[in-house]
């Protein structure tokens, strides 16, 4: 098995969580998914897509683009009465969006728009929608380049 091969395992076992425990077997339950891992972790699947070491594990591959794309989405604050809308939550438990967060979020997003085979799956799932609602100037995805702050709090 070729390191390749083994890192490409232990992506599609371990992201989006942050850490992995190997001497306990286990994700680091203290720090729990977070986009940054996911955010990785879309790019590199995105390029492990189109090589032909990969040939026979596309479908795979594409599947978990789309649960780690689902994921960062569905933590990403929707609500435009908060601070924090648009920004990307730091990992599950958390209650502060960073925009750093955001800024490797939307460029992962994008990476499996360049692929026709995965554009047509994410078509299906009406993601490809919910990432372009965000390419106007009132949508989630501004915030992360007109916030001048690194740490916002939601709104109580």
């Amino acid at each position: 098995m070729s390191a390749l091969q083994t890192y490409l395992d232990f992506v599609m076992n371990y992201a989006p969580y942050f850490y992995y425990l190997p001497d306990q077997g286990i994700v680091d339950p203290e720090w729990g998914r977070g986009p940054a891992p996911a955010s990785f972790a879309i790019e590199f699947l995105s390029e492990a897509y189109k090589t032909k070491e990969f040939e026979n594990q596309k479908s795979s591959i594409l599947n978990k683009v789309v649960e780690l794309a689902d994921y960062v989405l569905s933590i990403q604050c929707s609500d435009q009465a908060k601070l924090a809308y648009g920004g990307f939550k730091s990992k599950d438990e958390s209650t502060y969006y960073y925009a750093i967060d955001a800024m490797r979020a939307v460029s992962a997003l994008l990476k499996p728009m360049t692929y026709p085979a995965q554009q047509a799956i994410l078509r299906q799932r009406n993601w490809l929608r919910a990432l372009s609602s965000t390419t106007c100037s009132t949508s989630p995805l501004s915030w992360a380049f007109t916030t001048n702050t690194t740490e916002v709090s939601p709104r109580q």
